[in-house]
């Protein structure tokens, strides 16, 4: 467990030590009932354009946004997602 989500991406990364940073497999997700917007690292872009039946791409690659508090910024797909209702 760590402080923020910031530290707690970072840490993960870290502890992948067989792998450059560049060849690293992430994928984001609002939650996992919401799968149909994702974001993907750049290592599986490619991957992604192969398979144009089952994934568009959206928009460019760009580094995580974390706010102030190393709290991660919501995804543009957040957008998409439904809403709980109190």
């Amino acid at each position: 467990m760590m402080n923020t989500e910031h530290d707690a991406i970072a840490l993960a990364v870290k502890t992948v030590v067989r792998l450059p940073f560049k060849d690293l497999k992430i994928v984001r997700v609002t939650d996992t009932l919401h799968l149909s917007h994702i974001q993907i690292s750049e290592a599986l872009l490619a991957d992604a354009k192969q398979r144009p039946e089952d994934f568009a791409i959206l928009g460019a690659l760009e580094e995580l946004q974390f706010d102030g508090l190393g709290r991660l910024m919501p995804m543009v797909a957040d957008d998409f997602a439904p809403k709980a209702v109190a």
